[in-house]
């Protein structure tokens, strides 16, 4: 079953049933908020077929911050594919995301600490820097993450 998250994930949010389904393939593409509401809708309804694989791609920024407080969100029974990393250049004064795959851009290495491989696109190294503080966005997604 594919299912694209919606734009906004909050107490209105209608999730499809997950009784029977086997395999969850979950996009984020369009995801840009979720709300404290939005959490206890998702949780609830990631947890109500627990044999389901679910793998997830695109995952957002604005999610896996969320995530990385609320454990629940990323069940066992989850594989994240692909996610959205927030980077940030001083010289051009802006944001911006760059999507990591979890099978080439990110590796542990041999003390099991995150090393990461991506380059980002068309730019030096000196120009982007990771927006992010790296142990509270990483280190409780590795356990998801198909490395």
């Amino acid at each position: 079953m594919d299912y694209s998250v919606p734009e906004f994930i909050n107490e209105q949010c209608e999730f499809p049933s997950l009784q029977g389904v086997e395999s969850l393939h979950i996009t984020f593409e369009d995801n840009r908020a979720i709300n404290s509401s939005g959490i206890a809708k998702w949780i609830s309804w990631i947890e109500s077929n627990p044999g389901t694989k679910i793998f997830m791609e695109h995952v957002s920024v604005t999610f896996l911050h969320q995530a990385s407080m609320v454990s629940e969100m990323l069940p066992e029974n989850c594989s994240i594919i692909s996610f959205k990393v927030p980077y940030y250049s001083e010289k051009l004064q802006e944001d911006r995301e760059f999507l990591f795959y979890s099978d080439a851009d990110i590796t542990l290495d041999s003390a099991g600490d995150l090393v990461i491989n991506k380059e980002i696109e068309n730019q030096t190294e000196e120009e982007w820097e990771l927006d992010l503080m790296s142990d509270r966005f990483f280190d409780p997604l590795i356990a998801q993450l198909k490395l």
